[in-house]
């Protein structure tokens, strides 16, 4: 052979390796946040006039929502992501599917005047953990396809609790009707950059409990379970067994929503409630077995429906709406049971600045006035029905962005299932357990606005408090 072909040869060989591996690398950088966006200053100065001081700090990043389907799902993403400082790092998760609805749940329901509803199929789930979520490998988060785009978070020791969501959808949230933008862009920010979260839903001097670790009398169905627990086996988990509810408990949970959240989107409401409620049950059933070790709760999805436009509730009293989503008479098709869950999804605003309310099934006088153990004296009413608000408040809170619909949901389902606010703390010194024990700031179940950025922001723990009251809630309801 010659050196001229040779040559050619080698240039072939260069020429195939190129065009095999160039598509590869041109993917992953479509599908991982390394790209800014189109006209990103310009949308920039966009969000920062809608958002102002509730995200400080944050980056517009595109992400190619159909090369992730087509090839992401089925390999570890290399995400860049902000940490702490704002500074953009590179993290490899594994990549898993993490469906929330029951298999059998194949149809939805629009809701009209009175009883009337229309059936229709349900599009298909794409909702991905994100890392191990395990001892050895406790990266864990959630990666939700909503229409064209995905929101999402990760939380990691090295960037601590990042997250990514649509532009666009984001600002219809702030009342922009159109958006002309770049499709394929996405906020990606810190929670260390978030501004606070209020949460006067339940005030902490009228709140008591019958839960906790004082004074614990158990039933003799608690007393079965517990010997029952002796023998789960928790695999990766902190869980130590003979303490351990069953491993993982499965609650069923009901969505609906108004017809306003319905109207920011129709086409995507069904993955917009699956969004929020997967990040929900990465944290109740993943990140708790990490951090106190007590129990693990997977939110099962057994229901979803929606009022359409010129129906449903639209009180803007937080209190007579909560009230009304408990009354035995709200039409529901997949009502709650009493030992199930419900959330109700609200895109509009409910006055006073708060983010969402919730009955309970395990604390006595949880609110005042219209509204006493639960849901008044009126045994009919129900107390397992949480409205929870996803657009822009007129106070100046921020519970548009994904952080703030996580929060608030994961609250409020909190307060349902057992937990009280005068178990919150914060600072520098209230810090998760555990395998996650870099997440310091609010816990998630404090009460009230503490103002100003980190350490204030809420992150996603349960104090030993509340963690043990939900344990305690669950034993005797669920």
């Amino acid at each position: 052979m010659n050196n001229n072909t040779r040559l050619f040869g080698i240039s072939i060989a260069t020429a195939l390796t190129v065009a095999l591996f160039a598509p590869i690398h041109s993917a992953s950088a479509a599908t991982n946040f390394e790209k800014p966006c189109r006209n990103a200053d310009y949308v920039k100065q966009q969000v920062r006039e809608a958002l102002g001081e509730n995200l400080t700090q944050f980056e517009l990043r595109s992400f190619d929502t159909r090369s992730f389907i087509r090839s992401g799902a089925r390999r570890p993403l290399d995400l860049v992501l902000p940490n702490e400082k704002n500074e953009m790092i590179k993290l490899r998760v594994s990549v898993q599917e993490f469906p929330g609805r029951v298999k059998d749940l194949t149809a939805a329901f629009l809701k009209g005047g009175g009883t009337r509803a229309r059936t229709i199929k349900l599009p298909r789930e794409m909702n991905f953990q994100l890392g191990k979520c395990q001892k050895g490998n406790p990266t864990c988060g959630n990666l939700a396809v909503v229409g064209k785009q995905v929101e999402g978070f990760v939380i990691d020791k090295q960037i601590g609790f990042a997250l990514f969501e649509p532009v666009g959808m984001l600002m219809k949230r702030h009342g922009m009707k159109r958006w002309r933008g770049d499709r394929s862009c996405h906020i990606v920010y810190n929670a260390n950059f978030h501004g606070p979260i209020p949460f006067d839903d339940i005030p902490g001097d009228k709140q008591a409990s019958r839960s906790g670790k004082q004074g614990l009398i158990l039933t003799g169905k608690q007393v079965a379970q517990d010997l029952r627990r002796s023998l789960e086996s928790v695999g990766n988990f902190l869980i130590e067994p003979a303490n351990a509810m069953p491993f993982p408990t499965h609650i069923p949970i009901k969505l609906d929503s108004d017809a306003a959240f319905y109207s920011l989107s129709p086409s995507t409401v069904w993955s917009r409630q699956l969004s929020v409620i997967n990040s929900v049950r990465i944290i109740y059933g993943l990140f708790e077995p990490l951090t106190n070790g007590d129990w693990s709760i997977i939110f099962d999805v057994e229901g979803q429906e929606t009022w359409l436009p010129g129906y449903g509730p639209t009180t803007t009293d937080g209190v007579d709406l909560v009230d009304e989503i408990n009354d035995p008479g709200y039409y529901m098709i997949h009502h709650a049971d009493d030992n199930e869950l419900s959330l109700f999804f609200v895109g509009y605003d409910v006055s006073g600045g708060t983010a969402g309310i919730a009955g309970s099934e395990c604390n006595s006088t949880v609110y005042t006035g219209r509204w006493l153990d639960g849901i008044g004296t009126d045994v009919d009413h129900q107390r397992v029905h949480a409205w929870v608000q996803q657009v822009e408040d007129a106070s100046g809170y921020e519970f548009s962005t994904l952080y703030g619909r996580i929060i608030v949901a994961t609250h409020e389902l909190g307060h349902i299932l057992g937990s009280a606010h005068a178990e919150g703390c914060t600072g520098a010194t209230c810090c998760a357990a555990g395998l996650l024990s870099f997440m310091c700031g609010n816990s998630i179940m404090m009460s009230g606005a503490s103002g100003g950025v980190a350490p204030d922001f809420r992150d996603p723990f349960f104090t030993p408090d509340n963690s043990a009251k939900i344990k305690t809630c669950v034993d005797a309801v669920y």
